[in-house]
């Protein structure tokens, strides 16, 4: 009984020492990373209607947005592509005319990736003197590189199991520009750039692949689609956390 007081009083004053630590701890984390926002997550309805592959798919795009450092943020991003609602309305099309042509009907299916880096340019707004506090990341002014890749799978129920089918690749390295700001939960994140890219078709037949040209219909609506130069802009919404 006599050594138990002393040791409670040892162990209590070490707890105090260690909690005194852990919030010096504490407190030098949050001075080197500020910001309130730690996650955004981030997609776009229109996307449904003109995705990474315009007339061929829809896209149905999720982003994750982890801002790591007071002026930086890392975004990663996955998409499920499907039919577009301009193939749909060719087939309907041709079925109301042909009924009997059902096996035209085409299945579309893929996949794009993304990633992109934020740099933020606040620090230097508030050094001009256009802000009157300092604004961390996510929000504000950005400058980005991104790269995507993009692939889907075009064929006939028919054609299918006999794996016939086409393959459509799109790949892209971008510089972005853009500013994110939000609206209590709500992150709206605007966007332009220019990049580098590149579309191709492939044809599968069995064991047999070669490069071909779209369709007509596609270059006639998209003269420049096989032009290395990529003009972006677009906008996503996001909820953050």
């Amino acid at each position: 009984m006599k050594n138990f007081l002393p040791t409670i009083i040892i162990l209590f004053h070490l707890s105090f020492i260690g909690n005194s630590q852990n919030n010096g701890k504490l407190d030098s984390i949050k001075a080197a990373n500020p910001q309130q926002i730690r996650t955004i997550v981030k997609s776009n309805p229109t996307s449904l209607v003109i995705g990474v592959m315009p007339l061929i798919t829809s896209e149905y795009r999720l982003l994750l947005e982890f801002p790591s450092g007071p002026m930086q943020s890392s975004q990663l991003g996955f998409s499920y592509l499907g039919k577009s609602p301009f193939i749909r309305f060719i087939e309907n099309d041709t079925l109301k005319k042909n009924p009997n042509a059902y096996f035209l009907r085409t299945h579309i299916s893929g996949y794009r990736l993304q990633g992109s880096f934020k740099f933020f340019v606040n620090d230097w707004i508030h050094a001009l003197g256009f802000s009157s506090k300092p604004i961390y990341s996510p929000r504000g002014f950005y400058i980005s590189p991104q790269v995507s890749f993009a692939t889907a799978k075009i064929t006939y129920k028919f054609a299918n199991q006999y794996d016939i089918f086409f393959r459509v690749n799109h790949f892209n390295v971008n510089m972005l520009a853009g500013c994110q700001f939000t609206f209590g939960k709500i992150a709206v994140d605007m966007f332009t750039g220019i990049g580098y890219k590149q579309n191709q078709w492939f044809e599968h037949n069995q064991n047999v692949v070669r490069q071909i040209t779209p369709p007509e219909e596609i270059l006639e609506a998209i003269p420049w689609y096989f032009s290395p130069l990529k003009f972006s802009i677009g906008i996503n919404f996001g909820y953050c956390f």
